[in-house]
């Protein structure tokens, strides 16, 4: 009698293990045709049909402000930046590290 249990349950973990299979195929076979099916479609937004292409955006991520800050600090254009931040420090009676407050008489 035991013998004849042991194989029923033998049995039922064999069967319950081949169901657990043949659904994880199944759902891999579901899995890998979707894939496909997103590969397959356009991708579209805005007015109906419109087609929409990617494009690669390039940009830089400052991950050492002071290091980039004296990479780039020859540059004209950091001269004129550092120049009118500078002069609105001046009008505003701020002396900074590096600069002196001038004045200066002209005719207007």
């Amino acid at each position: 009698m035991k013998a004849a249990a042991k194989n029923d349950n033998d049995a039922a973990a064999i069967a319950a293990q081949n169901n657990a299979i043949a659904e994880a195929e199944r759902l891999a076979q579901q899995a890998a045709a979707a894939e496909r099916d997103a590969q397959a479609r356009n991708a579209s937004a805005g007015r109906t049909g419109a087609k929409v292409s990617l494009r690669t955006f390039v940009f830089a991520e400052i991950t050492d402000f002071d290091a980039l800050l004296m990479a780039l600090k020859d540059r004209a254009e950091i001269k004129e930046v550092v120049e009118t931040l500078a002069n609105r420090a001046a009008r505003s009676g701020v002396e900074l590290a590096g600069m002196a407050i001038r004045s200066e008489q002209r005719a207007a």
